[in-house]
């Protein structure tokens, strides 16, 4: 079979309209997993504070007590610096 032009050029819109759509499917997906990863880590820093101050309370009632704890912090977190506002000055 020989193609005409017209369709040599309609198989071409076609292929570009594909491209696009795939474009555009892909973009649309790596948006959604990033905003559900986002939701993820502010879940956990949630998850965190409120586990932190149930220990806070539960420690901070038993004067003289000393508990070692691991807590889990978003991958967006080194690490974690606690500051005694009533002595701030003094911390640095």
């Amino acid at each position: 079979m020989v193609q005409k032009k017209g369709e040599m050029a309609g198989n071409v819109f076609v292929y570009v309209l594909s491209i696009i759509i795939v474009g555009l499917i892909l973009l649309f997906g790596y948006r959604s997993i990033n905003k559900v990863s986002q939701g993820k880590d502010e879940a956990k820093l949630m998850e965190f504070k409120a586990i932190f101050q149930r220990d806070f309370e539960v420690a901070s009632s038993s004067f003289g007590s000393m508990k070692k704890v691991a807590y889990t912090l978003p991958s967006s977190f080194n690490e974690i610096c606690f500051v005694d506002l009533a002595n701030a000055e003094n911390a640095l």
